[in-house]
């Protein structure tokens, strides 16, 4: 009949679409699985029902979704995985006091004093651990984090929190008050923002290779 060809299709051929959840626990390893598209994007580890945040902090901390598009108070945001990967990409891992720019070293780029080596702490002239290391650089970073937060008044996307932790790590974070690239931030002028990052790529008065990979790499997740 007339109404037998415009009956809807039953349950068993017929599916309405769901909405997929963002996060997708996994009981068994405790991990918690960020899903964009179908296509793998965060994993982070899910412990005793909070997640940990990167710097160790313990502060409680959702994975951010890549490209979101979505700006938040910067007190809601944390570094993700994309500035922890570039800031240890960038800095390098070196478990004895070794001399930069400008003063003495040790782990991932955590500045022990300015000047040269000769005169670093005793205890940490015959090095550190890999632990060790990792837990002066979750601390750096929840430092950068607390000196954005400080500076900038206006909200976030992930991508853009990211390159300012990354920029940060490299030149502290309280040298953002008076730069250019602050001014555009807090007056909304995000675009004009961003744009300020690739300029700063100088290293004791010459523009050095490896920032301006760094900076083009902070400004493609800026711009995420």
């Amino acid at each position: 009949s007339m109404r037998a060809c415009f009956r809807r299709p039953t349950r068993r051929h017929w599916h309405e679409p769901r909405a997929q959840p963002i996060f997708q626990e996994v009981p068994v390893t405790r991990l918690r699985i960020l899903a964009i598209g179908g296509t793998l994007a965060v994993a982070t580890a899910f412990i005793g029902g909070r997640l940990r945040h990167p710097s160790g902090s313990g502060a409680k901390w959702a994975p951010p979704t890549p490209g979101a598009g979505g700006r938040r108070p910067v007190s809601e945001l944390h570094a993700s995985s994309r500035a922890v990967d570039l800031i240890k990409r960038s800095e390098g891992l070196v478990l004895r006091p070794y001399s930069d720019a400008g003063g003495c070293s040790i782990g991932y780029g955590h500045r022990i004093k300015d000047g040269t080596c000769l005169t670093a702490p005793l205890g940490l002239q015959n090095g550190i651990s890999q632990e060790e290391a990792l837990d002066l650089f979750r601390q750096d970073v929840a430092t950068v984090e607390a000196g954005i937060r400080r500076h900038v008044k206006v909200p976030l996307t992930q991508g853009e929190f990211d390159a300012i932790v990354d920029w940060g790590f490299q030149f502290n974070a309280n040298r953002l008050a008076g730069t250019t690239l602050l001014r555009h931030l807090n007056a909304g002028r995000y675009e004009d923002a961003g744009e300020e990052l690739p300029k700063w790529v100088h290293a004791e008065g010459r523009v050095s290779p490896g920032i301006v990979a760094r900076r083009e790499a902070a400004l493609a997740i800026w711009r995420s």
